[in-house]
C-alpha cells in the first residue's frame, strides 16, 4: 500500500479514536477509558486529559439555514482541522465534533499544571483556537472552558460544565472565551415574578404609550428581571416567545390587523429561536414593539379617549386577574375617581359592568371552542369562584354555562 493511502488510513483511524474517547468522556464509560488509554499510547499519544471545551461557530445555524446537510458537515470538518492545527505543537489534546449539534468537543491535558494554574493554561489554549479558527476560516467562535478534573472518572462533569460555560455566551455575545461560573442563587421566587410582572405590565404600557424610547427601556426592563432570576438560554428564548404572543393578543385588542400581526409573530418566534445572544433576542422584540407602534398611529384616539381604549384593551388582556378599578386607573396614572366617569363616558357603560361583559364573552368561547372545565373556565376568566361565575353567566345569557355549552354544539345558539 502506498505511503500517501497509508496516511490517509492512519488520519482515519485517529479522528475515529479520538471521537470514540470523546464521547466515553461525555456519557461516563470509565472502562471503554481506561481500554482507550493504551491504544492511545500506542499510536505515539501521550495523553491524560484534565479540562474540557466546548467550540461553536458562534453564528452556524443561521449562516447554514439554507445550506444541507453536506455543506454543514463540511463546515464542522474544517472547524476540526482547524482546531487540531491550533493545538499543535504546544498543547496535548483531543478533538472530535459532536454529532447533530454545530460544537466541537476538545479534551485537554495540562501536563503537570493542577487546580487554577491548569484553567489559566486552558483559557490560553481556548484563545489560541478561537484566533486560530477566525483567522484561517472566517468564522466567528466562542469557547466553553471547564474547571480542573484530576480524575478521569468525572470527566463527563467537566463536559457539562464546558456546555454550560458556553451557555454563558448568550449573556455575553460572541467571540467568548468563558470559564464554568458556579451560578449563584436568584432572588427570591415571589420578588422575581414581581420584578418580571412589573416589567411585563411596563412593556404593555409603553405600547399603549406610542412611546419608543419607553418601548426600548421595558424590553431591557424585562430582560434584566429574567437574568437576575438566574433564567438560561432556553429560559429567555421561550419567555421571550410567549410575551411576544401575549403581545400580539394585546395588539389585536388594540385594533391592528390580525393578518399582518400574525406573519410578524411567526418571523419574530423564529428569530428569537435562532438568536444567539441576548442582544439579538431584545432587538428583535424591540423590532416587532416599534412595528406595531408604526402600524397604530393612524388609528389612535387623542387624550383621554385614547388613554380609555388603551384601558379596554388591558383590561381585556389581563381579565384572568383580579382587576379593580383602582388598579387600572393607577397603572395609567388617573386617579380612580376622574378615571371612573371617563371611563363610563368613552365605554357607554361602568368599568365593573365592562369586565363582567368581558369576562362573560371569554367564557362563551371557551364553552364553544374547548373542552376546558368550568372550573378552569373560571380560572381563566378572573371570577371569584365556579358558583360565581354561573350565577353572574346565567343572569348575562339566560343559561348557565354547560347548558350554553351543550347548546352551542348542537348549534342552536
Amino acid at each position: 500500500m502506498e505511503a500517501g493511502t497509508m496516511d490517509k488510513l492512519s488520519q482515519i483511524n485517529k479522528e475515529m479514536l479520538d471521537m470514540e474517547y470523546i464521547y466515553d468522556i461525555i456519557y461516563g464509560r470509565y472502562d471503554r477509558i481506561d481500554q482507550i488509554q493504551p491504544l492511545l499510547e500506542e499510536a505515539g499519544i501521550d495523553f491524560t486529559p484534565h479540562i474540557i471545551m466546548a467550540v461553536v461557530f458562534d453564528d452556524f445555524w443561521n449562516y447554514c439555514v439554507n445550506k444541507h446537510n453536506r455543506e454543514r458537515q463540511t463546515i464542522k470538518r474544517k472547524m476540526l482541522l482547524a482546531c487540531q492545527d491550533a493545538l499543535e505543537p504546544d498543547y496535548r489534546g483531543i478533538v472530535a465534533t459532536l454529532t447533530g449539534t454545530d460544537k466541537l468537543a476538545v479534551a485537554l491535558d495540562t501536563g503537570d499544571r493542577f487546580g487554577s494554574e491548569a484553567e489559566e493554561y486552558a483559557m490560553g489554549c481556548a484563545v489560541r483556537i478561537r484566533d486560530y479558527l477566525m483567522d484561517q476560516l472566517g468564522y466567528p467562535c466562542s469557547v466553553g472552558v471547564s474547571h480542573y478534573c484530576a480524575s478521569s472518572h468525572y470527566l463527563w462533569h467537566a463536559y457539562e460544565e464546558a456546555f454550560k460555560a458556553l451557555q454563558q455566551g448568550f449573556f455575553k455575545g460572541n467571540r467568548q472565551i468563558m470559564l464554568y461560573d458556579i451560578p449563584t442563587k436568584g432572588k427570591q421566587k415571589s420578588l422575581m415574578i414581581s420584578e418580571f410582572q412589573a416589567a411585563k405590565r411596563e412593556l404593555i404600557l409603553a405600547l399603549g404609550s406610542e412611546d419608543q424610547k419607553r418601548c426600548a427601556r421595558s424590553v431591557d426592563l424585562l430582560m434584566s428581571a429574567l437574568m437576575n432570576e438566574g433564567a438560561d438560554m432556553n429560559d429567555v428564548r421561550s419567555t421571550f416567545i410567549v410575551t411576544m404572543s401575549n403581545i400580539a393578543e394585546y395588539a389585536l385588542q388594540l385594533g391592528i390587523s390580525a393578518n399582518p400581526l400574525s406573519e410578524k409573530l411567526i418571523e419574530v418566534v423564529s428569530g428569537i429561536t435562532r438568536a444567539t445572544t441576548v442582544f439579538e433576542v431584545t432587538d428583535i422584540s424591540l423590532g416587532f414593539l416599534l412595528g406595531i407602534i408604526g402600524k397604530r398611529m393612524s388609528a389612535k384616539p387623542s387624550g383621554i379617549e385614547g388613554v380609555i381604549t388603551n384601558a379596554k384593551a388591558y383590561t381585556r388582556q389581563y381579565l384572568s386577574t383580579q382587576l379593580t378599578l383602582e388598579d387600572v386607573a393607577e397603572v395609567f396614572g388617573y386617579n380612580p375617581s376622574y378615571f371612573s366617569r371617563c371611563f363610563h363616558k368613552y365605554s357607554g357603560m361602568p368599568f365593573r359592568e365592562y369586565l363582567t361583559s368581558v369576562r362573560v364573552e371569554k367564557a362563551k368561547e371557551y364553552l364553544e371552542s374547548s373542552d376546558l372545565s368550568i372550573n378552569e373556565i373560571t380560572d381563566k376568566t378572573g371570577f371569584v369562584n365556579r358558583n360565581y361565575f354561573s350565577n353572574v353567566f346565567k343572569q348575562k345569557t339566560g343559561y348557565s354555562p354547560m347548558m350554553w355549552r351543550n347548546e352551542a354544539r348542537k348549534g342552536l345558539l
